[in-house]
């Protein structure tokens, strides 16, 4: 008895596959053909003859089954006989195709697919190798930039040795205070203002005003010559050559009044007078001073000088900005002015200079009191009329008065309002 070889699982498969056919499998037949093939040389050889082998099979079994009669099917038919057909049919085919080297074009596919599997396999390999190699590349990048880390952390966590440090090379090699002070950052123009620095060290100062103007001066005093605003900066420099630029410090100067005048003589109601004429006229307050002891705070006013000379007279004008500005100049006055008064009469009752009144007093039409006082300062006679002049006698006793000199004195309100007083001296003749 013939011992039968054990099926491998590919082999249980076309089993299974054939017995679904209801043809039964006979082990001779099977090993019958197995050695009418010729032996493989290759893996793919071999894969290319089972493949043949089986198509071959398959066909040949369809082919039979549709061949049988099915409607009248031979009881009688041993299954001896049908064993020894299918295994004839399938040898004589598996020979044809040998001699001829002719393959159908399902056995190509079927050899392509088995080439295919195979192909697929190694790229697979291929691609699990070089996954593997990234996967390694990475992992040593990985470490290497762990490890950088780890050694820059280490050089940051070093402490310093403060110990070993010269403070004395560091306080020599700072760079300089550029730091300083101003009296006031609002002036008037053509004021003079003073600079300190904070830091009285020996550096080079160098400043710089804004207005096209510097100084090398420790402390400077500048005067800002016109109106506007100023940014003005400290540039300090040690012995390293090194410079420090100060914060700008804004420095706002105002305008101030231009102070001048003119003057004119003119004569009202007979009176030789002065009027004075201002450059300015808004928002500016006014100190005139007339140099003989009078002033005045009109914009335009009128003054009598009583005697001749030459007079400083003076002007002083403040603006909004409380900035003021002064002038002077000589006014000469070549006659005194008295009010006209004579310096002497003849109260002798012949009609010609019998008493005596200043001649302005009659022009002028303003309130007054004339005073006569002895050589002893007493009063002797006072008048607010100027229809009373002083006729020599003594108001007070009623008795002429003798032959000498006096003292007259007048007071008035001028039309501006103003306190004004003359006086002089007259000699009485008998």
């Amino acid at each position: 008895m013939k011992i039968m070889n054990k099926l491998d699982p590919f082999e249980e498969i076309i089993s299974k596959k054939l017995n679904q056919h209801q043809v039964e499998f006979s082990y001779d037949s099977w090993d019958a053909i197995e050695k009418k093939l010729p032996k493989p040389n290759s893996s793919i050889t071999s894969i290319v003859a089972i493949g043949l082998i089986l198509v071959t099979s398959s066909l040949l079994i369809i082919s039979s089954y549709i061949g049988t009669d099915h409607s009248t099917p031979n009881l009688n038919t041993s299954s001896s006989t049908q064993k020894a057909n299918v295994n004839t049919d399938l040898t004589k085919e598996f020979q044809q195709k040998e001699n001829t080297n002719t393959f159908h074009s399902n056995d190509v596919i079927e050899v392509s697919e088995a080439i295919t599997s195979e192909k697929i396999i190694k790229d697979q390999k291929i691609k699990t190798n070089q996954d593997t190699y990234i996967n390694q590349l990475n992992n040593d990048n990985n470490e290497a930039i762990f490890e950088t880390e780890n050694n820059l952390n280490e050089e940051i966590e070093k402490p310093t040795n403060f110990e070993n440090i010269d403070t004395n090379s560091i306080s020599q090699i700072s760079h300089p205070i550029a730091e300083f002070t101003i009296s006031k950052t609002d002036i008037c123009q053509e004021e003079s203002i003073y600079f300190h620095p904070t830091e009285n060290e020996s550096y080079s100062y160098y400043w710089d005003f804004n207005d096209g103007s510097s100084s090398s001066d420790s402390s400077p005093n500048h005067v800002f010559k016109n109106s506007g605003e100023f940014r003005v900066t400290l540039t300090t420099t040690n012995a390293d050559n090194l410079q420090t630029i100060s914060d700008a410090i804004m420095i706002t100067v105002n305008e101030k009044p231009q102070a001048d005048f003119k003057f004119e003589k003119q004569v009202e109601d007979g009176n030789p007078q002065i009027l004075f004429n201002s450059n300015n006229s808004f928002n500016i307050t006014n100190e005139w001073d007339f140099g003989d002891g009078h002033s005045s705070t009109l914009l335009n006013p009128v003054h009598k000088f009583h005697k001749k000379g030459t007079y400083l007279i003076s002007l002083k004008q403040t603006n909004e900005y409380n900035c003021s500005s002064s002038t002077t100049k000589p006014l000469e006055i070549k006659e005194n002015f008295n009010l006209y008064a004579p310096n002497s009469f003849t109260p002798d009752g012949d009609g010609i200079n019998d008493s005596f009144i200043p001649e302005s007093l009659k022009l002028m039409n303003v309130e007054f009191i004339m005073t006569i006082y002895n050589k002893q300062g007493k009063l002797i006679y006072k008048t607010t009329n100027i229809n009373q002049p002083w006729d020599g006698y003594n108001q007070n006793t009623g008795e002429k008065c003798i032959q000498g000199s006096y003292i007259w004195i007048v007071q008035l309100i001028n039309k501006f309002g103003e306190n004004e007083q003359f006086k002089g001296p007259l000699l009485l003749l008998n």
